[in-house]
This record gives structure tokens, C-alpha cells and sequence, in this order.
């Protein structure tokens, strides 16, 4: 199975996180070799307790588009990147490197119009209370996981 895994940088060291995976699977690393060969070995074992717990295993259902904004007025566009994610109860988007650049709502279309327009009016409200877009330094990419398969047969799975 491929899991969109997303990464960031923090100010010592770097965190990624799994928006698919039950309950929530992340990992820190010193590198990014390091929190790449950690978060692959938290997925693994995530999955694993899953499994083992019989519980189900949800399709993977998040993605990542990379979309431009202007920080202001006149100034070179930023990419930032969007992960978007599905699920039964609702759909979401989220801008790893923007705090509180979210938005949920009842489908992809929606969602993606609605984080469209937070996106062009983010800079407008950062600069109304005197703060700087932060630079974009997150990033994604889906990781093949291979699921362990029970002593009885199938890995279990959502479908």
C-alpha cells in the first residue's frame, strides 16, 4: 500500500506524519535520512498492531498539490503544499507550512475551491496583524509499505 507521508522541518530537527494511518502514526528525525528511515519504521509497525489487533485498514485516501500565492502585493509567488484528504464523514485540506490554513467540508471540489481562496486572502490577514508569511519548508511523498501478511491468510485492509 502507498501512504502519503508528510514532512516537516521544525527549528532542531524534522517531523513526518501519515494522514491515513488510524489514530496518528509520526516520527522526528535529526536528517531527513533520519526521519525517512524512522517514519517508514513507525508505518511498519503501525500497520503491524493494526493487523494484529483486527482492525481494518483504511484505503489510503490523502494526496498533496502544490499551489502558488503572492506574499504580497507585487512579490515573487510562493509554492506551498495542500494535502488533501478523504474519508467517509467528510473531506479536508490543509497547508502544512500555513498554521490554521484549513478548511473541511462535504466534497474534493468544495474543499479544493475553498483553500483556493484561503490561500489568496492568507497574506492579507497575516500582514493586518503585523506577522510574515512563513517560507514553505514542508514536503510529501507517497512510501510503498508492504503489509505483513497474518499466519491465516490476507492482510486485512478497508475494501
Amino acid at each position: 500500500m502507498r501512504f502519503l507521508v508528510v514532512y516537516e522541518k521544525g527549528p532542531n530537527n524534522y517531523c513526518a506524519f501519515v494522514p491515513n494511518l488510524p489514530v496518528i502514526c509520526m516520527s522526528t528525525g535529526g536528517t531527513v535520512e533520519e526521519i525517512e528511515q524512522n517514519i517508514r519504521e513507525a508505518m511498519e509497525g503501525h500497520i503491524e498492531y493494526t493487523i494484529l489487533d483486527g482492525d481494518p485498514l483504511p484505503e489510503p485516501l490523502s494526496w498533496y498539490e502544490d499551489m502558488e500565492i503572492r506574499p504580497q502585493e507585487g512579490g515573487l509567488p510562493r509554492k506551498y503544499r495542500v494535502v488533501f484528504e478523504e474519508s467517509a464523514i467528510n473531506h479536508a485540506a490543509f497547508v502544512p507550512d500555513l498554521p490554521d490554513c484549513v478548511w473541511v467540508g462535504d466534497s474534493t471540489d468544495e474543499v479544493r475551491q475553498r483553500i483556493v481562496k484561503a490561500l489568496e486572502v492568507y497574506p492579507k490577514g497575516l500582514s493586518w496583524e503585523g506577522d510574515v508569511i512563513p517560507e514553505p519548508d514542508s514536503w510529501g511523498e507517497f512510501v510503498e509499505v508492504t503489509l505483513p501478511v497474518p499466519a491465516g491468510g490476507v492482510p486485512a485492509t478497508g475494501d
